[in-house]
């Protein structure tokens, strides 16, 4: 299977996320600064060139620097703009396939997947969700993992007899 990217729609939720971070930090520099004196004219100018670096730079690239892969063996997330880390759960050693959504993420229709085994935790950010219910359905029916609640009842019955 070759590797996927994630959504675009992704990297506008980022940016909504740098937004909300440079107006709450300059929320802080206008509430217990005197305006335009030389500390605030400095952390203004310092968080206002970080914002344009992080949003019009970084968020970019590190979306395109994201990509994963299903397959019939494992589960691949590969993420980084300068040096790459690679993350990898075989699909023999899972336990717990978890759909979970963000407020945020909700309104961008994106939802992320994580999946937990002996090998680690991998967590596949940011997906559709159309793309997340089909890889959790895909990853549990394959593996037939059972809910959790049903494997705490038939242990309670087993123990009984």
């Amino acid at each position: 299977m070759r590797a996927k990217r994630i959504p675009f729609r992704a990297l506008w939720l980022w940016e909504l996320y740098a937004v909300l971070i440079y107006a709450a930090l300059l929320f802080l520099i206008y509430t217990f600064l005197v305006p335009f004196t030389w500390l605030w004219t400095l952390l203004v100018s310092l968080f206002s060139g970080l914002y344009l670096l992080a949003a019009l730079l970084y968020l970019p690239f590190l979306y395109l620097g994201i990509r994963y892969e299903v397959d019939q063996e494992k589960i691949q997330f590969e993420i980084g703009i300068f040096h790459r880390r690679k993350t990898i759960l075989f699909r023999r050693n899972l336990i717990v396939v978890e759909l979970f959504r963000t407020p945020l993420s909700l309104i961008f229709g994106l939802s992320s997947l994580r999946c937990s085994g002996p090998g680690g935790v991998l967590v596949l950010w940011y997906l559709s969700k159309k793309e997340a219910l089909r890889l959790r359905e895909e990853l549990t029916t394959r593996r037939r993992l059972k809910p959790v609640a049903e494997m705490a009842v038939r242990n309670e019955t087993n123990a009984s007899h």
